[in-house]
Parts: C-alpha cells; sequence; structure tokens
C-alpha cells in the first residue's frame, strides 16, 4: 500500500514537473507585490458586493446582487453560497445586539427557489433571542424583483463566555 503511494507521488510529479521552456517563461515573470483587499479569501469571495442597507440593534438588512463566482453549473446561486451568507448575516444580527458571537452551533436551512445571475437579492437578519450562551437568529434570503422567498434559517449560535473577573 505504501509503495503505490510512493509511485503515485512519483506520478504526480512528473505530471507537474516544467520543462526547461516553460521554466524560462516562469523565471521571466514579474511578481509585484499584491494588494489585500479583504481581510481573508472567505471574505473577498463571498462578501464582495453585499451593502448594508439598514441596521440596528438585532436587525441587519443586506442587499446585493449574485454574482457569477457563486453560482453553479446552472448558473443559479449555489447551495453552499446561500448557506454561507445565511450564516453571516445571522452573526451580524447577533453582533448588533451587542452579543460576541463563537461559533454558529446550527443552522436550519430550507431552499425554496434559485436565484440567478446578476438577480437582486435582500437578505434580512433578526436575532430573537438569548438563552444562556445560545443566541437564535432567524434569516430570510428573498429576490426584490419578485418577492419570492430564495432560503430561510434558524440559526443557533454558542456566545463567547463572558470573563467573571
Amino acid at each position: 500500500m505504501e509503495e503505490m503511494g510512493r509511485e503515485a507521488m512519483e506520478k504526480a510529479k512528473l505530471f507537474l514537473a516544467c520543462g526547461e521552456e516553460e521554466a524560462g517563461v516562469v523565471s521571466e515573470l514579474a511578481a509585484l507585490p499584491r494588494r489585500r483587499q479583504f481581510p481573508s479569501l472567505f471574505e473577498g469571495l463571498f462578501l464582495r458586493g453585499m451593502k448594508i442597507d439598514r441596521m440596528e440593534p438585532g436587525l441587519v438588512v443586506y442587499s446585493f446582487k449574485v454574482p457569477p463566482r457563486l453560482t453553479d453549473s446552472n448558473g443559479t446561486l449555489s447551495p453552499g453560497a446561500i448557506a454561507d451568507l445565511l450564516d453571516v448575516a445571522g452573526g451580524s444580527a447577533t453582533l448588533s445586539y451587542g452579543l460576541p458571537v463563537q461559533v454558529t452551533v446550527n443552522l436550519a436551512i430550507q431552499y425554496l427557489s434559485s436565484a440567478k445571475i446578476d438577480e437582486e437579492l435582500e437578505m434580512t437578519a433578526r436575532f430573537l433571542k438569548n438563552v444562556g450562551i445560545h443566541s437564535y437568529t432567524s434569516i430570510h434570503l428573498r429576490s426584490k424583483t419578485t418577492g419570492e422567498l430564495v432560503a430561510c434559517c434558524q440559526q443557533l449560535c454558542s456566545l463567547k463566555p463572558r470573563s467573571k473577573i
């Protein structure tokens, strides 16, 4: 078994190796330092283009157009992207209420319809309640043009424990 692993590794090395001509082209490339526009890959990939329309304690309303980078092979907003967006919105509603979110424990999503590239969407996140070290949030994602619900979600978050000092 271990021998097969080494053999596969050698094949991968040969496949990825570049010849003298390719090495020459690569060595001539100018590698300029990249300016960081976003603090993380996640924020640059998922949150770029989102706009906060309204924010008050326990309520955050976002709007955005579905970008091609978040769509599946059918040109619709992918379920994974929907889940990430709902998670971020729920956490922000809890934070806007003044509670420190540590981690999402449960994200119960109902996928109800699809959203196409460039479709305008609105996402509303409402903080519902705080029970001990947990918070509950409700999030709705809907089309701005048709008003149709794309997804709705209930989020349960674990809160950072407060210091007793």
